[in-house]
């Protein structure tokens, strides 16, 4: 049962994570350029594997090749395709309207394109480049063709830095146009159609330590999950950091009493903005604007704020104290604020 929350206590939290930071797993030369930060998460294993699966691929595929494909490639080799990343990387600091500009001898023209590639190596290359066998495809799984790159990075994700007390899951939008069932429309998004992914970062420095992509599959988010959707994203990219007393921080995409109980019940604290309807919200009274509401519940606080609207944060690691000098802030202000 809610009741009034003037006097709530915080759940107590004992950080108990690894040395935070960079770990030993993460080695570099003594003098580190550029390049070797990325050769240390896209290092020789994971090229070799990229190689020998588009080499694959070309060869299983030979059959459909034109005449002049098959005697113009030659297999891709480890060099080279360290070559065509840079060079895809460098592309989008020159935007051209299609690909074949790239070659184009005009005002524009940029010769570090054809230095490397001829106009026809660089899209056969990019027309073959895989990352799992072709030949065993998993029809049920929509995302079939990348674990094995994919999880191979988000490994290194995981051993490269110990993340610090503080946690946030969000979701982000990567943009993609091609034809994909699983490719979302969000209009308050940049980029608004693309593919979705939930993403674990570390708040004290930004980095990501795990990724989901969502793909409409219960392959990675199993259906049926009683915290839902959302809490099930929580789950999974949480499952590591669990019981090690971190806090986590969330938008009303995802936070929920029966998320924050949970967390609670596995060692972790809770804070976010909270949607009215969810499921055991506390019942809040009229209010006009300064009016601040507290209910509590099970080591749970939810502060209902009326300022321009009525806004509402959940947490279990905050007495929701708001100094008296702040109360006439903008809303965007309060949780920094809340002690």
């Amino acid at each position: 049962m809610w009741s009034e929350g003037s006097d709530f206590v915080p759940l107590p939290l004992a950080f108990q994570g690894s040395p935070v930071g960079i770990t030993d797993a993460f080695k570099l030369p003594e003098t580190p350029a550029e390049c070797d930060y990325f050769l240390a998460y896209f290092d020789n294993d994971l090229v070799d594997l990229i190689v020998r699966e588009t080499n694959r691929y070309f060869h299983q595929t030979i059959e459909d090749k034109t005449e002049e494909e098959r005697k113009a490639w030659k297999d891709v080799t480890r060099e080279e395709l360290l070559t065509f990343i840079a060079i895809t990387l460098l592309m989008p600091h020159s935007r051209k309207s299609v690909l074949d500009d790239y070659w184009l001898r005009d005002v524009l023209f940029m010769p570090v394109f054809p230095t490397y590639f001829t106009r026809g190596r660089y899209p056969s290359i990019l027309k073959n480049i895989h990352f799992a066998d072709h030949a065993h495809r998993n029809e049920a799984d929509p995302l079939w063709k990348i674990p094995p790159l994919m999880n191979n990075i988000l490994q290194k994700f995981k051993v490269f830095f110990n993340p610090f007390q503080k946690l946030v899951i969000d979701e982000s939008l990567m943009l993609f146009k091609g034809r994909l069932h699983f490719k979302q429309y969000i209009p308050s998004k940049r980029h608004r159609f693309g593919i979705k992914m939930f993403i674990l970062c570390d708040c004290e420095t930004g980095i990501a330590l795990d990724v989901c992509i969502y793909s409409t599959s219960d392959i990675d988010l199993p259906k049926g999950d009683p915290l839902g959707v959302s809490g099930a994203v929580v789950k999974l990219l949480m499952e590591k950091y669990l019981g090690k007393g971190h806090m986590l921080y969330t938008d009303n995409c995802y936070t929920s009493p029966a998320l924050a109980k949970f967390l609670i019940d596995h060692g972790t604290g809770a804070a976010g903005t909270v949607k009215e309807n969810r499921k055991n919200m506390p019942h809040f009274h009229p209010s006009k604007r300064g009016d601040v509401q507290k209910h509590k519940c099970d080591g749970i606080l939810v502060i209902r704020w009326h300022d321009k609207k009525e806004v509402h944060l959940l947490s279990t690691i905050h007495r929701g104290e708001i100094p008296e000098k702040h109360h006439g802030k903008r809303v965007r202000k309060l949780g920094s604020r809340m002690l």
